[in-house]
């Protein structure tokens, strides 16, 4: 199964498949072979990892965890890849009075342009369908609003921070 542990500076995708008790973890290319025993109440463990020992404890932490190993902890949140999607094709938002412009941080293929140039939209309506990892992700819009320009069109290949679509302010309520 995939995910990803976003910590305070850095994103890592992690396949794991699991054995029981053991699992090989695949992490930033690299092959781990690991081992996870409880020590006590589901917050302290033994982490074997490659044949090496390590002390790990794991604490719920405002929708997250909090990971020590030895003295060094680390604010971890982890992702399944439909949650990292979704964060990823949405989170690029630039917010102002005047307009929102929504841009990806992930690359992927427009598959559908859901609306044109000059249309009203409201709060959380679709606006494209973007693939990305296999998977087809809606981009909403995140207020109501006209589209004043649309940056792309169905089978472009986007990248990292490209824009794709801007909304300017309502002139009036919404019909």
């Amino acid at each position: 199964m995939k995910y990803f542990a976003v910590t305070e500076s850095d994103k890592y995708e992690i396949d794991i498949v699991e054995k029981g008790t053991r699992a090989q973890i695949m992490l930033e290319e690299i092959l781990y072979e690991v081992d996870l025993q409880v020590i006590n109440n589901n917050e302290k463990f033994s982490l074997l990892v490659n044949g090496e020992s390590h002390e790990v404890v794991i604490e719920r932490n405002n929708g997250g965890f909090r990971v020590t190993v030895g003295n060094e902890t680390f604010p971890i949140t982890i992702l399944d890849e439909r949650e990292a999607m979704s964060e990823e094709v949405l989170s690029a938002v630039t917010d102002s009075q005047e307009e929102n412009v929504l841009s990806s941080t992930i690359p992927g293929i427009v598959t559908s342009v859901l609306v044109h140039e000059g249309e009203t939209v409201e709060a959380n309506q679709a606006l494209l369908t973007v693939e990305a990892m296999k998977m087809e992700n809606e981009v909403r819009a995140v207020m109501p609003g006209v589209v004043t320009e649309i940056f792309v069109q169905q089978g472009d290949t986007i990248g990292i921070n490209q824009e794709l679509v801007r909304i300017g302010p309502l002139e009036g309520p919404l019909m």
